[in-house]
């Protein structure tokens, strides 16, 4: 599992925004999905995770192009979204995240 978790972070600034942009993608995909409209229960977590995960490499991609390494957002933030979410650079991101749940709520 670990494996898997460090594929989605690559050393590559541009990849991180492209694997950001994979699972918001797949979250949509699986919201707009006939069995999610059915029963969207079951798919509750998957897609929460997945969103989750997609926020994490969007303010992760934002905080190292505005110079901060790889190396120390791992040691700062770990996996912590939370902590993420409130830096202020990530405000842009944190807004369009919000506005985007709203619309959708």
């Amino acid at each position: 599992m670990i494996q898997a978790r460090e594929a989605l972070i690559p050393h590559d600034v541009n990849q991180m925004l492209v694997n950001a942009m994979r699972c918001l993608t797949a979250a949509d995909v699986l919201v707009d999905s006939a069995e999610f409209r059915a029963d969207h229960l079951p798919f509750l977590l998957p897609v929460t995770l997945t969103i989750g995960n997609g926020l994490e490499l969007l303010f992760k991609y934002n905080l190292v192009r505005q110079g901060q390494s790889l190396a120390l957002l791992r040691d700062r933030y770990g996996r912590d979204i939370f902590r993420l979410w409130k830096q202020p650079e990530n405000t842009a991101i944190r807004l369009m995240a919000l506005g985007n749940f709203a619309h959708a709520v």
